[in-house]
């Protein structure tokens, strides 16, 4: 039993200006890549480790106040628990009807604008029989993607959307385009006057050249 090999991997979720960083760990690692690609399609998945428990009913820990050889000045790496702790009995266990979810942490990974570009993290694993970090590995984003849209029928999908014609199109370019779509508008109304007055005077030359009585059987 103490023999048994595990399976852990590492995948990232984007959740607004943030990245949602999941760890989770099974006996098999093609049953844990399959639960991800399932319920988590859009993740990208990371590193993949193998380990073994040191005990028989022991747990592995994430320690994230282990010493760093990479800097990682600006960023911000917060687990959702603490202790962050994977116990044995309860990775054995996934598949089981009662156990659909692997056992794992979530840690939120945060970069403000002047970090470092890169955040290469190590965090060891504590309670495996030989030595195994997990590494986080994140670029930072300069320009956050806008949130998507839904019905944009509603207002606060209109204001998405102008944020986003914003993002990716100069204020001078809107306005231009406004400025060309008013200028199309006050042609085409210029153009509806003008055929009101052709048939206006068209009227007029018609009823100096035929009877009064045509166009009094034109209303029947």
């Amino acid at each position: 039993m103490e023999a048994m090999t595990y399976a852990g991997v590492i995948y990232y979720q984007e959740k607004g200006v943030e990245d949602l960083v999941t760890f989770a760990a099974a006996r098999n690692l093609n049953a844990l890549i399959e639960f991800i690609i399932s319920d988590f399609p859009r993740a990208e998945k990371g590193q993949h480790v193998y380990f073994r428990f040191k005990d028989i009913n022991g747990c592995i820990e994430l320690k994230f106040d282990a010493p760093q050889d990479e800097p990682f000045t600006g960023w911000d790496i917060k687990p959702h628990m603490k202790p962050c702790r994977l116990h044995r009995c309860d990775v054995n266990r996934f598949g089981e009807a009662n156990y659909p979810l692997p056992p794992s942490c979530l840690i939120s990974v945060l970069g403000s604008p002047d970090a470092v570009p890169t955040l290469h993290y190590s965090i060891p694993l504590e309670g495996v029989a030989d030595p195994v970090s997990l590494y986080i590995h994140r670029s930072l984003r300069r320009n956050p993607p806008p949130p998507p849209l839904t019905d944009p029928t509603t207002s606060s999908s209109l204001i998405q959307l102008l944020k986003l014609k914003l993002l990716h199109h100069p204020l001078e370019e809107l306005v231009h385009q406004q400025l060309l779509m008013l200028r199309e508008l006050r042609e085409s109304l210029m153009m509806f006057l003008y055929l009101v007055m052709l048939h206006s005077i068209l009227l007029y030359h018609l009823s100096q050249i035929l009877p009064v009585s045509y166009f009094q059987l034109s209303h029947y």
